[in-house]
């Protein structure tokens, strides 16, 4: 590794902090590595080129923040590498950038405002970052990555430290490279929240959902991923499950809950529908069964599906919009479209479009769906 070979410091005294004077680090191949170089003032770091600059000096203190517009950039083991002392930074991460945190061990009092561009990429650090929380929010300006290492913490372990999520209609995938925690978050605005994972191992990588309030936003589980559910309660609004066949329960046994869409598929973790949210069956075909595996009250491996509930006095909306075979479901022996255990205190309603033509009638086994006979008024 090449270090900068200059020992001094570069300022920017200006006062116009709208217009902070910019000190461009172009990398071509590489890693250069910074620790003698102080950087002061009204300052604005750029990294360019397709190499590494690795920001290992200590206690810098400019203020006009960091852009990584193309290459690495990747924090060192120091305390405050990237300026403004133990106030909050701001990084902005262009699509052709990569900000490496994994081998940086912030203390608490330093956390990152990370602005993202389209195809930005984050690598987040291992276990010894779980306690701190080193992102303090990210902005979305498209769709961009977070890599979780073993053991990161993605959120804050406490509400006060929660990451602030704004997504501006975007896509933010975490993809698991190990065991991942998902922490505190506060969502700003609506988008998605995609958990992926870079192989489909059945028990590694995963993602624990620890304390994970994710309303007004979509939260969307990937095929390759499996997320381990009941650690503490996940909360989404809106809700898309296409992970692995398994799920892990918690010590604390909390209730998932869905606020908004749940989008069904062939398997679901464990989770109740809450009042005014919306049962998607419309990817799905006959019935779809409600009862399932509740979340163990240990730390427990569970092979397929897990229990679907309702709450008590709820009105759950039932989507059966695009199906092709409500006819003959309605007219089979069995004509229902959704199974369970036992009848919940629900009251069911169907989306207008099927509504034209059928209703629904909740019994102990499930919903049946109920065709609507035509007839014909003589008036004379």
């Amino acid at each position: 590794m090449n270090r900068v070979n200059f020992d001094g410091t570069i300022t920017d005294t200006s006062a116009d902090t709208d217009h902070p004077g910019e000190l461009h680090v172009t990398v071509a191949s590489g890693t250069i590595a910074n620790t003698l170089v102080t950087l002061t003032g009204n300052l604005k770091l750029v990294k360019e080129g397709a190499g590494t600059f690795t920001a290992s000096k200590a206690n810098q203190s400019y203020t006009g923040g960091t852009e990584v517009l193309a290459g690495t950039l990747t924090l060192g083991t120091a305390t405050h590498p990237l300026g403004d002392g133990n106030a909050t930074q701001t990084v902005t991460v262009g699509g052709n950038g990569i900000l490496n945190l994994a081998t940086y061990k912030s203390e608490s009092t330093c956390y990152y405002n990370l602005v993202l561009d389209e195809g930005a990429v984050v690598q987040a650090g291992d276990v010894g970052d779980r306690e701190t929380g080193r992102i303090a929010s990210i902005t979305l300006n498209g769709n961009a990555t977070v890599k979780l290492s073993q053991k990161t913490l993605f959120g804050g372990r406490s509400a006060a430290k929660a990451c602030q999520l704004t997504f501006r209609g975007h896509t933010l995938t975490l993809l698991s490279l190990g065991d991942g925690n998902l922490g505190h978050v506060h969502v700003n605005d609506y988008g998605t929240f995609r958990l992926d994972a870079n192989n489909s191992n059945t028990t590694c990588p995963g993602m624990y959902l620890c304390v994970f309030d994710l309303r007004g936003a979509k939260l969307e589980v990937t095929e390759r991923a499996f997320v381990k559910f009941g650690n503490w309660a996940f909360y989404a609004t809106d809700f898309v499950y296409g992970g692995l066949n398994k799920f892990t329960g918690g010590a604390c046994n909390k209730i998932n809950s869905v606020y908004g869409r749940y989008v069904a598929g062939n398997y679901r973790p464990p989770f109740t529908m809450q009042d005014g949210s919306t049962l998607d069956l419309s990817k799905v075909s006959g019935a779809w069964s409600a009862a399932g595996a509740a979340i163990p009250s240990s730390h427990k491996d569970v092979t397929g599906p897990g229990m679907v509930s309702f709450a008590s006095g709820a009105t759950v909306g039932v989507d059966l919009s695009g199906r092709t075979d409500l006819r003959e479901l309605a007219k089979s022996a069995t004509p229902y479209v959704v199974t369970w255990s036992s009848q919940p205190n629900a009251t069911f309603t169907l989306d207008a479009k099927t509504a034209e033509r059928f209703k629904l009638e909740p019994d102990g086994t499930g919903i049946k769906l109920v065709r609507r006979r035509a007839f014909t008024v003589i008036i004379r």
